[in-house]
């Protein structure tokens, strides 16, 4: 069979080793070949493509070790039987197997490319969403309780909450001394949640992500802040029992920036400023470039308007002596804008050049 749309790859292929928990060197790509209502579509049922088959999955492992990679509401898969019969013994040792609440697991010797299949029954059925992934948002790991920074810093308050940022993480941000602050990260009740660590494993150092507990009575983190600053702490709760948290400084850059270009002659006169929460803003002192020409328009441009290019026309036979002199002049509204010569406006109509007009400054 063969896809023949757009709308037939986007609603049958899917991708899921993707988002921040993708693993290296892995591709698992799907094809859905099951009952369902095509994809942007209100009532049209899916054809079925392949008689044999409801789904098809393609494990790539470019890896040097064997991986494996769970897919929600895979089940009933099995190697190709082509590969199963293959003289390849390598091929041989992939493997799908069915978990607890309908997920599977498909395991890929190492280098290897895998095909898996669901065959079909006598008639067409469940195949394998290309959405089941992609457009699967894990549940909010503690509900609808809020969790807080709670530490020295904050006299164990709950004036830090963490705000969920989506596919199971929070973050939040806390201006610190330097200095060393023990803390917990816990609901305002202090029982709902309480994630801390085991004895000698509560050491937080900034920039490497540690795995704590959700297990509660745990004594507490510490952390040491050698600069003060503003500091964003990261929490990855995908698994609720073991998150994973992550400190850093919240300074967007590193180092001094500038918007450096032509506006400012390529220097340093604009520098970036932080301004909190991991963003920056330009503070420009330059000022906008003007267009100051007693040269007439171009010709053969296309780009320039009909308008312009009469108004290029007209200005050709207007006599020098009705120029304005910029040294009389006191506001550029007074003049029209065919008769100036001077405006931020480039290729603007121009009055013709004299000797006298060559000679003054543009005003």
């Amino acid at each position: 069979f063969s896809l023949r749309s757009a709308e037939e790859v986007i609603d049958r292929v899917g991708f899921h080793n993707i988002g921040k928990e993708a693993k290296a060197n892995l591709i698992a790509m799907s094809i859905d070949d099951g009952i369902g209502v095509v994809t942007n579509t209100e009532d049209t049922q899916r054809d079925d493509l392949d008689l044999a088959n409801d789904a098809i999955v393609v494990v790539f492992n470019g890896a040097a070790e064997t991986q494996s990679i769970t897919i929600r509401t895979a089940a009933g898969f099995a190697l190709h039987a082509t590969q199963q019969d293959s003289r390849d013994d390598v091929v041989q040792d992939a493997t799908f197997a069915e978990g607890v609440g309908g997920d599977g697991t498909f395991t890929v010797p190492a280098r290897t490319t895998a095909v898996f299949v669901k065959a079909q029954g006598a008639a067409q059925g469940e195949g394998l969403s290309a959405f089941v992934t992609a457009g699967f948002e894990p549940p909010v790991p503690y509900g609808d309780t809020d969790i807080y920074l709670r530490g020295q810093f904050n006299g164990w308050g709950t004036g830090n909450r963490l705000t969920y940022l989506g596919g199971g993480s929070y973050d939040g941000f806390v201006t610190l001394e330097a200095g060393d602050y023990a803390f917990k990260i816990a609901s305002a009740d202090w029982s709902t949640v309480d994630i801390a660590a085991p004895e000698g494993q509560g050491v937080i150092n900034l920039g490497e992500p540690a795995t704590l507990s959700a297990a509660g009575r745990l004594p507490n983190l510490s952390i040491s802040i050698a600069a003060a600053g503003e500091y964003r702490f990261v929490l990855d709760a995908l698994d609720s029992d073991a998150p994973i948290l992550t400190v850093t400084n919240a300074r967007a850059l590193p180092v001094e920036a500038f918007v450096r270009g032509t506006i400012n002659g390529w220097s340093t006169d604009d520098p970036l400023l932080y301004v909190g929460k991991a963003t920056t803003r330009r503070r420009s002192t330059s000022k906008p470039a003007t267009s100051c020409s007693r040269s007439r328009l171009p010709t053969g441009r296309r780009w320039i308007s009909a308008r312009r290019a009469k108004a290029a026309r007209r200005s050709s036979s207007i006599p020098a002596s009705r120029c304005p002199d910029p040294a009389t002049r006191t506001s550029r509204s007074r003049f029209r804008p065919r008769r100036t010569t001077c405006s931020p406006w480039p290729l603007r109509a121009t009055c013709p050049t004299t000797k006298a007009s060559a000679a003054r400054p543009c005003g």
